[in-house]
């Protein structure tokens, strides 16, 4: 066939699914707006582990915060990636992929590639428009897969059919012939250039660059059977290194595939691509905001019982009488005769009205006419009706505000006896029941201060991932146990033996809240959060007698080193045994030894070009050498200095490759959202057997860190500036987006003085990281987790000192921020 007319057919092909798009497009227009369309499944994925098609994106995104997994194998190619949805209209992913027969160079061809996409929506799906995204692909990486594209997509026949067309620049680009619009005269535009050498950094301006524009599109059909899903798609991606250095070398520019979802959260998928290879995809999702395992078998909390209370002797509210709010105006005012009504608005916000009833008026609650003040007054709480004698009649409560008032105003007249506390055994008693109840709901009750109408307890909670939860928990133990005049409730959750912020509590309140339907939210309105001040632990009763204490555990390991340039997984198999001893509250020796039992974390041979200090690049010695290994065996001191004034001091073994002291100050108030930090160590370099030997290398190292709670969808930033331990200067900047339940997701990277081509592969440091809670996919209460760092590589600059016990991590959920954000948890 002459080659004009191949071109044609080949142009033909390219703009089939983008017109086919435009049609279908139109007529889903015409369709939803006949009817509302059902809800739309949750997307699927690619090859490349994003939203879309087989190996071309779509313009949907995933459920906000959706986890997916995918590792997907054709044609000689392996990609294994995470992708996260960073906000409903932003999704993000890291990729490591193994290209077999992709290096020019003899002996060993395969290519360890990573990289990293972002896809940003600009208009959502809507009756009248499709979605349409934005996306840039591998813009952090070699570039090997490096492209950017224009994506829209358009569901039909009730989100069964999606159709989506695209244009691309890069890999995007190049079977079709089309011509780049911003390529002319030869500008910057015409040439893209090659992949990078060192990859890690971000060429922008190779964005949109290249003589070829490329189309995409394609459709998915959910099928009648359930979970099975049909595609098909046209791709511009002509593979050309791939056919020139490997053995992949498509025939056709187009895709076609069969999807199966066997349950929530795991899909298959099996593709015919390009017209020579078969493929394989397996991806494993899931959410934050739904977890695989729900709380069963939690034992139900100890129910608060209201102490008793005598009833109003009419002094002060007369007969007090509940009406319904909402209830109807059976009465006009201008018929009550009544001519003297006063308006007080008090402390609280609740407004009283009180009415002088007329001469001819009985005794009788005219309670008809307090709706009719409330119509006529606007929003009244409550009405008081008086005599002309100077009688109380009564008080209409109209709303529950206001029935809550006067109950505490009724309270707050009652005395009750306080003998008891000039009585050591009735004292002690009350103590010894509290523990009893707090250790029902494994709450530790670290000291206790207790006066007659007051206590102040400090807790320790190693149980409920909610702190709110154990807050509640030991309110209600309070009221069960403590005698009648302790009216105020002040807890202190104790974070290794730091007390950070105090919750105060009215018993008569909660006595109040209990039954009713918005309880927690009262609560929290009802309770007072302030900075906890420095504990005086010789003062408080039973914190002393606890100490010295030790603790101990054995726990498997299993460390991971992830994508490493030349092997996608290494692992070790350990057992780690930690232990340590408290002597005072704050001041501890704690310890951990490691001994592997099998694994490949020694198998590491990679050549160590770096220019640097290797005080990370040595790994593989240190991991090859130390077994056992002291992993840490440090004396640590961590104290409250003012109410929002933490300081640290660490010594000894610290990390696994260095020793030394370490120093920190930490300021951050419960009321604010954000707070400032600083670390001074001097650190000397551990030899590789990681036992007591060092070597000759030491270091000054240093930060100042600002921390910042953004408050918009858990949003958090950390900054860090000063001194690594290679000696450069520079700073980190880690975003991360935290979740009531603990979930963590996050990034960093860190730019110091050290040239991206001294640094080396990679350019700078950077990388993921990932925290999971163990209740999240365990059907029981805990406060265990999951924690892994992923980055790409690991190399000398940029790097910061492992110190156990850092200040803020202790500290970020005990604020009043992070307290009302799982406040819902109070009464479970």
């Amino acid at each position: 066939m002459p080659g004009g007319s191949w071109q044609s057919m080949r142009w033909f092909a390219g703009a089939v699914p983008v017109l086919v798009g435009v049609v279908l497009g139109v007529m889903g227009m015409q369709q939803a707006s006949a009817e509302v369309p059902l809800p739309p499944k949750r997307p699927s994925l690619n090859l490349f582990g994003m939203t879309g098609l087989i190996d071309t994106p779509t313009a949907e995104m995933q459920p906000d915060a959706q986890i997916s997994i995918t590792s997907s194998y054709f044609g000689g190619y392996l990609r294994n990636t995470v992708a996260f949805q960073i906000t409903p209209w932003l999704e993000g992913a890291f990729r490591y992929s193994v290209l077999e027969k992709m290096l020019p160079a003899p002996g060993e061809t395969t290519l360890y590639d990573r990289s990293f996409d972002l896809k940003l929506r600009l208009i959502a799906e809507s009756d009248q428009w499709p979605a349409v995204v934005f996306g840039l692909q591998d813009f952090l990486g070699t570039g090997v897969y490096s492209g950017e594209y224009l994506a829209a997509t358009k569901t039909l026949l009730e989100g069964d059919l999606k159709v989506t067309g695209g244009l691309g620049w890069g890999r995007f680009g190049g079977n079709l012939g089309l011509d780049n619009p911003l390529c002319w005269n030869g500008n910057r535009f015409c040439d893209r250039g090659g992949t990078a050498g060192t990859g890690g950094s971000v060429d922008a301006g190779q964005f949109f660059s290249g003589r070829d524009l490329g189309v995409f599109g394609g459709l998915e059909w959910q099928t009648p059977i359930d979970g099975f899903a049909l595609k098909a798609e046209y791709s511009d991606d002509e593979y050309r290194r791939e056919r020139d250095l490997g053995d992949f070398d498509p025939d056709l520019p187009f895709n076609f595939g069969l999807e199966y979802r066997p349950r929530r959260g795991i899909e298959l998928g099996a593709y015919y691509m390009y017209g020579s290879a078969f493929g394989l995809r397996l991806s494993l999702s899931g959410n934050p905001f739904q977890p695989l395992a729900e709380v069963d078998g939690e034992a139900a909390p100890t129910p608060i019982v209201a102490r008793p209370q005598p009833a109003d002797d009419g002094t002060l509210f007369g007969r007090i009488v509940d009406l319904r709010e909402g209830g109807p105006v059976t009465t006009a005012f201008a018929e009550s005769r009544i001519s003297e009504v006063t308006i007080e608005t008090d402390a609280a916000g609740l407004r009283w009205a009180r009415v002088a009833l007329p001469p001819s008026a009985g005794y009788d609650c005219p309670d008809a006419q307090a709706a009719a003040i409330d119509a006529q007054y606007g929003v009244v709480d409550a009405v008081i009706f008086r005599h002309p004698d100077g009688t109380l009649v009564c008080t209409v409560a109209l709303r529950p505000a206001a029935r809550q008032a006067m109950r505490q105003a009724v309270r707050a007249r009652v005395t009750h006896p306080t003998g008891w506390h000039s009585d050591e055994t009735q004292r002690r008693a009350a103590v010894d029941a509290l523990v009893d109840a707090l250790d029902a709901d494994r709450i530790g009750l670290l000291g206790i201060a207790l006066e007659p109408t007051r206590v102040t307890v400090y807790i320790e909670n190693a149980k409920y991932r909610a702190m709110p939860r154990a807050i509640g928990r030991a309110a209600r133990a309070l009221a069960a146990t403590m005698p009648a005049s302790v009216e105020l409730f002040e807890i202190v959750p104790v974070e290794g033996s730091l007390p950070v912020a105090s919750v105060t509590l009215m018993r008569s309140a909660l006595e109040d809240h209990v039954e009713r339907p918005d309880a927690a939210r009262a609560a929290w309105l009802s309770a007072r959060v302030t900075d906890a001040p420095p504990a005086k632990w010789h003062r408080t009763e039973r914190t002393l007698d606890q100490f010295p204490r030790a603790t101990w555990s054995i726990n498997p390991a299993l460390p991971v080193n992830l994508f490493d340039p030349d092997s996608p997984v290494r692992f070790d198999l350990s057992v780690v045994a930690n232990g340590g001893v408290e002597v005072l509250p704050g001041l501890s020796l704690n310890g951990a030894v490691q001994k592997r039992i099998a694994g490949t974390l020694d198998e590491n041979d990679a050549n160590n070009d770096s220019d640097l200090p290797r005080v990370r690049s040595d790994i593989a010695r240190y991991q090859s050498q130390g077994d056992p290994a002291i992993a840490r065996l440090t004396g640590d001191y961590v104290t409250k200095l003012d109410r929002d004034l933490y300081g640290r001091l660490s010594g000894g073994l610290l990390e696994r490759m260095f020793s030394g002291v370490s120093a920190e100050l930490l300021w951050k108030p419960v009321s604010q959202n954000w707070g400032v930090g600083g670390e001074i160590n001097y650190v000397r370099q551990r030899d590789f057997d990681q036992l007591f030997g060092l070597q000759d290398y030491d270091v000054i190292t240093g930060h100042a860190s600002l921390y910042w709670d953004t408050g918009w969808k858990g949003f958090s930033t950390q900054i860090d500036a000063g001194r690594y331990l290679a000696g450069d200067w520079g700073g980190t900047f880690s975003l991360k987006r935290r979740f009531a339940n603990g979930w963590e997701v996050g990034g960093f990277f860190t730019l110091t003085e050290v040239p991206f081509d001294e640094f080396g592969e990679g350019s700078f440091d950077k990388g993921l990281f990932l925290t999971i809670p163990f209740n999240w996919f365990l059907p029981y209460e805990s406060r265990s987790e999951f924690s892994t760092v992923l980055r790409p590589l690991t190399r000398d600059g940029g790097q910061r000192l492992n110190v156990a016990n850092r200040l803020y991590p202790l500290v970020e959920d005990q604020d009043r921020s992070g307290l009302r954000a799982t406040w819902r948890d109070f009464w479970e």
